[in-house]
């Protein structure tokens, strides 16, 4: 699958490393937990363009993590909110492609990639109009559910709780970026924030089972499925998102996969790199499985697919951006990775 030999400009931003932290500031994510996430996969993203013949390499770098090791990507730092976005305006229309990754929260993804479609450039990723949908958990389920997608129990608030049996429930910020924000509830607690603001808050019933992911590189005319797999967690009611086990065992893995198409094409106009989450039941014919919600952009996953599956996936991208077509790709092994973007070998999962 080799790409016509073409010089290529490719611009990656990534928010926690190229300069997204001066807009938001450290109050507002855990910039601890989410900061390793964040190079991780630009550090794996530069890497893979930049084995590609013919293809220069940008990024934004937070001059604050100059130390970032990029490879022979070329680094264009920001020291400040209002050159964070000028240099993306300035890049991205000078681009052949660019790649936007960052948190759904508080519309920081949205808003960077309507910087990119004024300034004229390509994005290599979903659009603005798709991302705003995808973004928003309860639409996100609305439209799936409308289109016969299985997906959990929604409430319209937590009010709406009244009996015992709506219980366990699962709360997250409408636009809440990986587990953030995500809490358990078994019982009524009086006074809760989703209650005194219910239209910032997404609440479903809780569904117990197997979480797993599918990422999916899309293009015009091909959609490559990558193959599932299982997510972890740390231990507790609000735990969070830990790493992941690739890939899912049969016959976990077709139900996923099977599942995560029907959620996308539920959600025309699909771009680049997108995710899927859901719950597998046990059920063997896959009858109680759900989807939780669509990420509209490049995940953690990508470092341990890249390892799994042995094939440059930002080659796979462009190829499909421009209209090629692409063979299925399948597993070499067994990987397990961190949300930091350690990787090692394991058997698989489900």
């Amino acid at each position: 699958m080799p790409l016509p030999l073409a010089d290529r400009t490719i611009l990656v931003y990534e928010y926690l490393t190229g300069g997204g932290l001066y807009s938001t500031g450290p109050a507002t994510l855990p910039v601890s937990s989410l900061l390793n996430e964040g190079a991780a996969m630009v550090r794996a993203l530069t890497a893979d363009f930049a084995q590609i013949e013919h293809c220069q390499v940008h990024a934004l770098c937070d001059v604050r993590q100059r130390d970032l090791d990029l490879g022979h990507c070329a680094r264009h730092l920001v020291h400040d909110a209002a050159e964070e976005l000028e240099i993306l305006q300035h890049w991205s229309a000078r681009s052949d492609w660019t790649v936007v990754i960052a948190p759904e929260t508080g519309g920081a993804l949205s808003r960077r990639i309507e910087v990119v479609e004024k300034a004229g450039g390509r994005l290599l990723g979903p659009s603005a109009k798709w991302v705003q949908v995808a973004s928003h958990k309860t639409e996100t389920v609305q439209q799936l559910a409308a289109a016969g997608v299985a997906t959990p129990r929604l409430l319209r608030s937590l009010d709406a709780a009244i009996y015992p049996d709506d219980y366990p429930l699962v709360i997250k910020p409408v636009d809440g970026a990986g587990s953030l924000g995500l809490q358990r509830l078994e019982l009524p607690v009086p006074g809760h924030p989703a209650a005194n603001t219910p239209g910032q808050w997404h609440v479903e019933g809780w569904v117990a089972g197997l979480p797993a992911s599918v990422s999916l590189l899309c293009g015009d005319q091909d959609t490559i499925v990558l193959p599932a797999g299982q997510q972890c967690f740390s231990e507790g009611l609000h735990g969070h998102y830990v790493g992941g086990r690739l890939p899912l065992s049969q016959p976990w893995r077709d139900r996923a996969e099977r599942l995560a198409q029907k959620a996308i094409r539920a959600l025309p106009g699909a771009w680049g790199f997108v995710g899927v989450d859901l719950i597998l039941d046990n059920a063997e014919d896959g009858s109680r499985d759900v989807v939780l919600e669509v990420n509209p952009r490049l995940t953690t996953s990508y470092v341990g697919l890249r390892e799994l599956v042995g094939e440059n996936l930002a080659e796979i991208m462009l190829c499909l951006a421009e209209g090629g077509h692409c063979d299925t790709v399948l597993p070499l092994g067994g990987i397990e990775f961190d949300a930091d973007g350690t990787t090692r070998c394991s058997s698989g999962s489900g």
